[in-house]
C-alpha cells in the first residue's frame, strides 16, 4: 500500500527538466490536509508572486507533496525533492519543520506554521550544528501569544462553579505540544484557574479523551497548537458541539473552523511573511543573509456564530471572523 501511495504522489509532480535550466525549483511540504493550513500556503505563494516568482509565468517550479497525515511519507517526499535539487523546502506544520530539517543538511528549509527551534528541541552547541543551523529559517512562533489568548478566557466565560476550569489534550510525543501546555499550565496556576489535561498519543485516541475530559464538567476546551489536534479538529469540533461546550485557542485558523476567539497569528499572513522571506533568498541564493523570524503580526478574531451561540461579547478591538 505504501509503495501505491508513493507513485500515485510521484506522478503528480512535476519534473524540473522540464522547464528552461534557470528557472529555480522549490519544495513545498504539508503533513496533512487541512483548511487553515492551506491559507498559510496561500499566503506563502502570493508573496512569491508579488516577487516575480509563479509557475504560471514560468519563473519558478514547485514540486509540492502533501502526506495526507501518514508521517511515514514525510521523509520519502523530502528526499524525492532533495534528488531533484530544489533550492529550498517549505514546511508546514512543525512537525514536518522538524523532519525536514533532520534529513537534509545543505538545503534551506522555510518553517512556515513552525514552532521556533528552541520550541522544537534543535540546538547549534557546536560548530558542525551551528553551520546546519543556518538552513533553519522561515517563519516561526514561540508560546507567548498563548498567554493572550487565554486572556481573552478569563474575561469572557464565567465558571459553573467557583473556579473556572479547562480542559487540555495534549501530544505527549510532540514537544511543542509539550511546551504549550506547560504554558497553559503556568497561566492556570497563577490565574487560579483548574486545568485538567490528559495525554493522547495518536488521532485515534482524540474522541474518547476529549469526551473524559467533558465529562469532568470543564467550563471550555482549549485547543493546543500540535498536528494532532489541527487534523481532528473536525471530530474535536463535533463532540464539544454535542455536549455544548466551546472551544478557545491561540490559532486563528482554528476560530475560522469553528472555535470561539483568538488572539495569535493569522495563517495567511504568516505564510506571506515566509513567502516573502523566501523570495529574497531566490533573488541572492545566500543563505547568511537571511535568519529565521518570529511571525510578526498577531491578531485578535473570534467567530461570531460561535460567540452568538454561548453569548459572548467582544469589542471593536476582535475582527470577526466566519467559518
Amino acid at each position: 500500500m505504501l509503495f501505491i501511495v508513493l507513485i500515485v504522489v510521484q506522478q503528480s509532480c512535476t519534473i524540473p527538466h522540464l522547464l528552461h535550466d534557470d528557472t529555480p525549483v522549490i519544495g513545498y511540504l504539508d503533513a496533512f490536509q487541512d483548511n487553515t493550513l492551506e491559507l498559510a500556503k496561500d499566503g506563502f505563494f502570493d508573496a512569491l508572486e508579488k516577487e516575480g516568482y509563479s509557475e504560471g509565468k514560468k519563473t519558478l517550479q514547485v514540486i509540492y507533496r502533501n502526506a495526507e497525515g501518514m508521517e511515514s511519507l514525510l521523509l520519502p517526499a523530502i528526499q524525492y525533492m532533495e534528488s531533484q535539487n530544489v533550492l529550498l523546502i517549505a514546511t508546514c506544520p512543525s512537525i514536518t519543520t522538524l523532519i525536514a530539517y533532520k534529513n537534509t543538511v545543505n538545503i534551506p528549509i522555510f518553517a512556515n506554521i513552525s514552532s521556533s527551534p528552541q520550541g522544537l528541541g534543535l540546538k547549534s552547541d557546536t560548530l558542525t550544528d551551528s553551520i546546519h543551523f543556518k538552513m533553519f529559517v522561515g517563519t516561526v512562533a514561540t508560546n507567548r501569544y498563548i498567554d493572550s489568548s487565554m486572556a481573552i478566557i478569563s474575561q469572557c466565560v464565567q465558571p459553573k462553579k467557583g473556579i473556572l476550569k479547562i480542559g487540555v489534550l495534549y501530544d505527549q510525543s510532540e514537544i511543542q505540544s509539550l511546551n504549550a501546555l506547560a504554558t497553559i499550565r503556568t497561566y492556570c496556576l497563577n490565574n487560579n484557574i483548574n486545568l485538567v489535561n490528559i495525554p493522547v498519543s495518536n488521532t485515534n485516541e482524540v474522541q474518547i479523551a476529549l469526551e473524559n475530559l467533558i465529562h469532568q464538567d470543564i467550563d471550555l476546551y482549549f485547543a493546543l497548537p500540535d498536528n494532532t489536534i489541527f487534523s481532528t479538529f473536525a471530530t474535536i469540533k463535533k463532540t464539544c458541539n454535542q455536549f455544548h461546550v466551546p472551544i478557545f485557542t491561540s490559532e486563528g485558523g482554528l476560530v475560522r473552523r469553528g472555535a470561539v476567539a483568538a488572539f495569535g497569528p493569522n495563517f495567511y499572513d504568516w505564510g506571506y511573511q515566509t513567502g516573502l522571506q523566501a523570495a529574497s533568498f531566490l533573488k541572492t541564493r545566500d543563505i547568511n543573509k537571511i535568519h529565521w523570524q518570529l511571525v510578526s503580526k498577531l491578531t485578535k478574531i473570534y467567530n461570531p456564530n460561535e460567540a452568538a451561540k454561548f453569548g459572548y461579547k467582544f469589542d471593536d478591538s476582535f475582527r470577526p471572523i466566519v467559518e
